[in-house]
């Protein structure tokens, strides 16, 4: 999808459910053009000499039966942000974890709070199986490269590069 697209990209992970859907995640060049540093300055303000630190999220479904695209979604700030875990719940939604240097990155409700001036910070998202709605997003309070881990009955364990475990939901 995104190569026939032209836009560069990253592959972090792909899963799949019992009915051989594969759903993808990773991090493409992001359409923005300067990123706050979240103290109120501009961090990046020079788009090609810093193109590689612009990045979104992107999640995509590769429908099994039709070899279609089932739904592909972009998630991010203004600045840098980059998937690193996915799984599929129990509920068929998936869970998204990552890094993020945006302080405006798509979050819901209670989430702890942006990411410090100039540092990136954890985040964990839950996208409903039809990838359209994003009914949890939060900052996580811990270091990065975040990993999910969800069980059957509908608990999601967040940790550190598997260590740190928290349950989130």
């Amino acid at each position: 999808l995104l190569k026939s697209a032209q836009i560069p990209a990253s592959l972090v992970k792909v899963v799949t459910d019992s009915a051989g859907n594969a759903y993808v995640a990773g991090y493409t060049s992001g359409v923005d053009t300067s990123c706050p540093d979240n103290s109120g300055g501009i961090a990046f303000v020079n788009r090609n000499q810093f193109a590689q630190y612009m990045t979104d999220v992107y999640v995509s479904k590769l429908d099994a039966q039709t070899l279609t695209a089932g739904f592909a979604k972009t998630l991010g700030g203004a600045c840098r942000d980059i998937a690193t875990d996915l799984a599929l719940g129990a509920d068929g939604g998936l869970w998204l974890a990552g890094d993020t240097f945006s302080s405006d990155f798509p979050v819901s409700g209670s989430a702890f709070g942006p990411p410090p001036p100039n540092y990136s910070r954890p985040f964990v998202a839950h996208l409903d199986a039809a990838g359209a709605v994003l009914p949890f997003a939060s900052y996580l309070d811990f270091g990065s490269s975040a990993r999910v881990a969800p069980d059957v009955t509908g608990n999601v364990f967040v940790g550190e590069d598997r260590s740190e475990e928290r349950r989130v939901g």
